[in-house]
């Protein structure tokens, strides 16, 4: 995006409403497996903003070269509660959306840490090398 101005392929953008004022940060990256956890493919990042009532999560898939697919997504979370309190506005552009949606509350199931850990799906590593080779 520095570079062109433009959203990277394999972005979605999803927003949300919270049920108490906040302001933060949260990111985590990933890396993208096949052939049973043996071949690394690439690396993902997923975002989580929040600031007063309105929180915004993007989530970015980057595939190494020689790897390449038709732009959709590979790395999809578990079903949870943020299904039915995020609404995606990219790439689906809704032509309307009812807001606010649920709101994600502060503790328990429908929490706003739920919102934050919903990309953690696989096995935690110490560091993810972002070059091709390793």
């Amino acid at each position: 995006m520095r570079l062109n101005r433009t959203i990277p392929q394999r972005t979605r953008v999803w927003i949300g409403a919270l049920s108490e004022s906040h302001i933060g940060y949260h990111g985590t990256d990933y890396t993208i497996m096949i052939d049973g956890g043996k071949t690394r493919i690439g690396t993902g990042s997923a975002c989580t903003i929040y600031a007063g009532y309105f929180v915004l999560q993007t989530v970015t898939e980057h595939l190494n070269p020689p790897y390449t697919n038709d732009g959709s997504a590979l790395v999809h979370p578990p079903p949870g509660a943020s299904d039915e309190r995020l609404i995606e506005i990219y790439p689906n552009r809704p032509k309307s959306v009812d807001w606010p949606p649920t709101p994600f509350t502060e503790y328990g199931p429908t929490g706003i840490e739920v919102l934050m850990a919903r990309w953690r799906t696989g096995e935690k590593t110490d560091k993810i090398n972002n070059n091709a080779s390793a």
